[in-house]
């Protein structure tokens, strides 16, 4: 189970009531994003994932990079520049 989870859980949010994937980001971790389910599109430029939500997220930067996948959770770090859903 992942932060978001954990928070929604103790918050009494029910997944369904919450469909929208959730992002969080530090200069530390880097940019974290809770409900995703796959990985459409990988570069150091560009970044595109396919969200629970049945939407595409697309991630611009330079020197992207995935640094760490969980079940529903994927962190990237690098210089993000642009984050839009398509």
């Amino acid at each position: 189970m992942g932060f978001y989870d954990e928070t929604k859980k103790l918050l009494g949010i029910n997944k369904q009531e919450f469909e929208a994937p959730l992002l969080s980001t530090s200069p530390q971790s880097g940019t974290i994003i809770e409900g995703y389910k796959k990985i459409l599109e990988l570069s150091d430029t560009k970044i595109i994932i396919l969200c629970s939500n049945n939407k595409n997220l697309e991630i611009i930067g330079l020197n992207l990079c995935i640094k760490e996948m969980a079940r529903n959770e994927i962190t990237i770090k690098g210089k993000i520049t642009t984050i839009n859903f398509l």
